[in-house]
């Protein structure tokens, strides 16, 4: 794996575990100004998925991406499955992957929490179902790499629209849309800013499994340590200019992991 050194003005970063706040000013001289993120050793990219040339070439793994969607919108939702299979991506759709047996919205949230990403299929159906705006909520709060997908005009000013919502582009396919060009838009935010993405999914998951796990023993070995932490610290300070944004709780299972880790040594 090629590693890029550490530039100079990495040192920034450490002013997350310091307690010194996120600066916005400090996050874009970190990244460069040009989103390019510092890849290095410790990232929590695999190193297959980093070329001699240091580009990222990430391969998404099955059920990676979770889709979200109104059982009335099912056609249109088949045909974004099928264009996502003939990308190289095998969604997770619920209408093939939970056993019957098992909790279905603990399942549902299992599979968003582990996701890369998530995609929402926004309709006036979509809003009315409560199963729905409960998955999306899930994926706002968790930090999900989220692209919604309009099918059919929605209201805009309903309530039901979470705000957070507002930050992101939203990609339209309805009829009188061209599809094969907003299909495409799909590929591109599916597969843009991936290192980002990755190593802030990770750090979702992580953090998530953190505060839900009840064993103190067991918490302490989900802590990241030496680089990872550093990997950890650099998303989080340069998530403050980024879509998905850090959320709460990442950013204080970080704050935890510096604090055991000033304790060790």
């Amino acid at each position: 794996m090629k590693v890029h050194p550490i530039k100079k003005n990495y040192k920034l970063a450490k002013g997350v575990s310091q307690g010194t706040g996120f600066d916005e000013e400090k996050a874009i001289k970190l990244d460069g100004g040009n989103n390019d993120i510092i890849r290095r050793k410790g990232t929590c990219m695999p190193d297959s998925a980093i070329a001699g040339d240091g580009k990222v070439k990430f391969k998404h793994e099955t059920n990676d991406v979770m889709v979200s969607y109104c059982r009335r919108n099912t056609p249109f939702v088949k045909s974004l499955v099928q264009f996502l299979n003939d990308i190289g991506i095998d969604p997770w759709v619920d209408w093939e992957d939970i056993p019957p047996a098992v909790d279905w919205m603990k399942q549902i949230t299992k599979g968003i929490i582990n996701a890369y990403a998530f995609i929402c299929v926004l309709s006036p159906e979509y809003l009315e179902s409560k199963i729905c705006l409960e998955e999306l909520q899930i994926a706002l709060d968790s930090g999900k790499l989220i692209v919604p997908i309009v099918c059919k005009d929605i209201d805009w000013s309903s309530p039901k629209l979470p705000k957070a919502l507002a930050e992101i582009n939203f990609i339209f396919v309805r009829e009188t849309d061209d599809k094969a060009a907003g299909f495409a838009k799909v590929d591109t935010a599916l597969h843009t800013d991936q290192e980002y993405v990755h190593n802030f999914e990770e750090l979702s998951r992580t953090s998530v499994h953190y505060f839900d796990e009840p064993d103190p023993n067991k918490k302490i070995d989900l802590l990241a340590t030496n680089e990872l932490l550093g990997v950890y610290e650099q998303t989080i300070m340069i998530g403050s200019v980024r879509i998905p944004k850090p959320t709460k709780k990442m950013i204080n299972f970080v704050q935890d992991c510096r604090s055991q880790a000033k304790k060790n040594r």
